[in-house]
């Protein structure tokens, strides 16, 4: 790509993507950050494609880089992610445009729940085939899925928080720890954690939501907006 800030001011599926690194500045620098996002742009195969190509396109691969360098330098950044390629792909693409300007950034490598649900596979490909993807949470979230092919959201949010939250805890101030994943994870993820409501706009490429967890409360950056949670039962100590 010959103008790749000129594709980041004009492309709208960035628009998610500009309002976190727009965004980001507002946090005090004497917090620790989660940002949930979404893998860079991949292939997008049919459903009837036998080879189903997912890997990041070029253009995704260029533009993660590219976000990389628009990150907060005045953070130090350590970046998990799933275990599928294409989210490694990311975080690779994002330390390289961090380091690039300078910035300190680590990989840490899989986190297994960045992917892990539980879902069988094969049957939510099916209801995909039926439904739109936020059609499926919400039949998801209402029980009318058995639990043997389908974990309750609650069940898949709580095992989350129990390895993301505390490790945020423990961070030095002033660090932002990036977890790349998936459009499902990272929609359930904010329903299930904040309680907000499930969003037509969904999750786009290289979107998600930033948060840090108070004594009282949850301060989230959702879709450029600075909103207030209310820290679940099952954390509170």
């Amino acid at each position: 790509m010959k103008d790749l800030e000129d594709f980041w001011r004009t492309s709208k599926w960035l628009h998610q993507a500009k309002l976190l690194i727009e965004r980001l500045e507002k946090y005090p620098s004497n917090t620790s950050i989660g940002l949930i996002l979404r893998h860079s742009k991949r292939y997008e195969p049919s459903f009837s494609d036998e080879n189903q190509n997912m890997d990041l396109t070029e253009e995704g691969k260029q533009i993660a880089r590219l976000f990389g360098t628009k990150l907060p330098h005045s953070r130090e950044i350590v970046i998990f992610y799933s275990e599928v390629d294409r989210c490694r792909e990311t975080a690779e693409q994002i330390h390289r445009g961090f380091m690039e300007r300078n910035g300190k950034s680590v990989i840490k490598g899989e986190c297994k729940i960045l992917r892990g649900i539980g879902l069988n596979p094969n049957v939510f490909m099916e209801e995909l085939k039926k439904y739109s993807l936020l059609d499926v949470i919400v039949r998801w979230s209402a029980g009318l899925y058995p639990e043997e092919h389908w974990p309750t959201i609650k069940s898949y949010c709580k095992r989350a928080a129990n390895i993301i939250w505390p490790y945020l805890q423990k961070l030095e101030q002033n660090t932002l720890a990036i977890f790349v994943t998936h459009d499902l994870h990272s929609i359930v993820l904010r329903y299930g954690w904040f309680g907000f409501p499930l969003d037509s706009r969904g999750i786009d490429y290289l979107g998600g939501y930033a948060f840090s967890i108070g004594k009282n409360e949850i301060t989230v950056l959702d879709y450029g907006d600075i909103k207030k949670a209310e820290i679940p039962y099952y954390w509170k100590k």
